[in-house]
């Protein structure tokens, strides 16, 4: 058995030849063959030296909803209502970038002007069986508060 280590873009393909599996991993600056005769010595080399990923939670393969944004916590809150008063299955609501003080510029915190209670509002989403979703965009543009803070420990 060989380890191998393949960078995280490239190019793999198995492909059975005669007895044989044939291995192929294109890297950036590397290619590798390796030869199997056995698919459970593929199948584990397949997994190593990162291990198996962990099952996502249930509700993640659940039907989310989203839009462009929500840009309240009234809003999504208003939403959540009328999808449980509908009966309409539903696992996620998804905030866009409208949940930052400044749409679009992303600052990991939600406005403290339209989102009185961020944590209550996902604790009572919780308890109606909601989970919530932040999409975050992480380019810190010089307007950005986060920006100095990035740019002196070379973040960007």
């Amino acid at each position: 058995m060989v380890f191998l280590c393949i960078p995280p873009h490239c190019y793999m393909r198995f492909r059975k030849v005669l007895q044989w599996y044939i291995f192929t991993a294109i890297g950036d600056d590397e290619a590798d063959i390796l030869y199997f005769s056995d698919t459970q010595k593929i199948s584990w080399m397949n997994t190593q030296p990162y291990r198996k990923a962990a099952m996502p939670p249930l509700w993640s393969f659940g039907f989310w909803m989203s839009r462009i944004t929500y840009f309240s916590e009234a809003e999504g809150r208003e939403v959540t209502k009328k999808l449980r008063d509908n009966k309409i299955p539903s696992d996620v609501l998804h905030f866009d970038t409208g949940w930052f003080e400044k749409d679009w510029r992303c600052d990991y915190q939600f406005s403290k002007t339209r989102f009185t209670d961020a944590a209550g509002m996902m604790a009572d989403f919780k308890k109606i069986g909601f989970q919530t979703s932040l999409w975050q965009l992480p380019y810190f543009v010089p307007k950005n508060t986060l920006f100095p803070k990035s740019s002196k420990r070379v973040c960007l």
